[in-house]
């Protein structure tokens, strides 16, 4: 199989099957493959993609493995992997896809040079206990999910300014506040903290994130606040489900603070505002819904929207609203 350059196998044990592969092979593909790290012998020189979905491996190699056109590796649900190879012989890796890899409790600090990864998928890595450090050498990552890595207590800091950085999942960690250094971030435009549960506040920092247009903060039952910038910056979106703020809607929130749900479909242009479990029984004086679209207070405490007449330009959907004994 001198010639080979592609391979692809779904879940067949073929002993010692890689070392007969020839070194020339750009595409593998081998879903649930058996053995627990990759043969010394396999030296494939031009391969661009590794994919080995729900294997066995615990870890890829020891030391450094040169694979120097490597632009995509891909080791989702291999359960057994404990650590990350040294990434220094894969200067060109682009996605680096390691979600439901359940026993991961390392990668090594080497990823930090990666300048040419785009997406960094740790998605569900519920050993993982700690990130390296992320520097402004990772001038090209794009997206970062953490979602679900359950023991993650700390994001470290920022090291320079990230300048493409642009999606950071952290749902469901246990982060009880975002570095300071987020400020880095200046091409952030989704930040999603959905069941954050310990997280406690949002860094003022964060008023340099101009480019930001989603925060997602449902179920970050210990949050209280959000920095004043945040209600004000144009096209925001907050969700504001299940969290624990106290500031009212009384700052033209109205036209600027909107969450996307289901209902989105119906009204593609406009504003939303979304607040499940709204605890007044009516909406602030100040309150004023120009640019309103969908008003969404499952769960709330209202009574009555507004006394008076307040101008409104839209049709409105109004979303559960059982308290509500007067209609404005």
């Amino acid at each position: 199989m001198c010639n080979l350059r592609l391979l692809i196998i779904h879940n067949v044990h073929i002993p010692n099957g890689l070392n007969r592969v020839s070194n020339n092979l750009r595409f593998l593909q081998w879903t649930g493959y058996t053995s627990e790290c990759l043969p010394s012998s396999f030296q494939p020189k031009e391969l661009v993609e590794l994919n080995l979905i729900g294997s066995k491996i615990k870890y890829l190699w020891k030391g450094v493995k040169y694979l120097e056109n490597l632009k995509c590796m891909d080791l989702r649900y291999s359960e057994d992997l404990i650590e990350t190879p040294n990434f220094r012989g894969v200067p060109r890796l682009e996605r680096l896809h390691l979600s439901w890899c359940n026993h991961l409790v390392d990668i090594h600090p080497s990823i930090g040079k990666l300048s040419r990864l785009i997406v960094l998928d740790l998605e569900y890595c519920v050993s993982l206990t700690h990130l390296p450090s992320m520097s402004s050498e990772m001038e090209s990552l794009t997206i970062l999910k953490l979602c679900s890595c359950s023991k993650i207590r700390k994001i470290p800091e920022f090291k320079g300014t990230m300048r493409s950085l642009s999606e950071l999942h952290l749902d469901k960690t246990t982060i009880e506040k975002l570095p300071s250094s987020i400020e880095f971030l200046t091409a952030l435009t989704l930040l999603s903290l959905r069941d954050c549960q310990y997280l406690t506040c949002i860094p003022r920092s964060m008023d340099s994130l101009r480019s930001l247009e989603k925060l997602v903060v449902i179920g970050c039952s210990k949050l209280t606040y959000l920095p004043e910038h945040l209600w004000n910056m144009k096209c925001l979106e907050h969700d504001l489900s299940r969290t624990a703020f106290k500031q009212p809607l009384d700052r033209n929130v109205s036209v600027r603070c909107r969450s996307l749900s289901p209902t989105q479909s119906r009204f593609p242009r406009g504003q939303w505002i979304q607040w499940t479990g709204y605890t007044s029984e009516c909406l602030p004086s100040s309150f004023q819904p120009k640019e309103l679209v969908e008003l969404n207070l499952i769960r709330s405490k209202i009574k009555y929207l507004w006394k008076g007449v307040k101008e409104w330009r839209h049709s409105v959907y109004l979303s559960f609203l059982h308290s509500l004994i007067k209609f404005p």
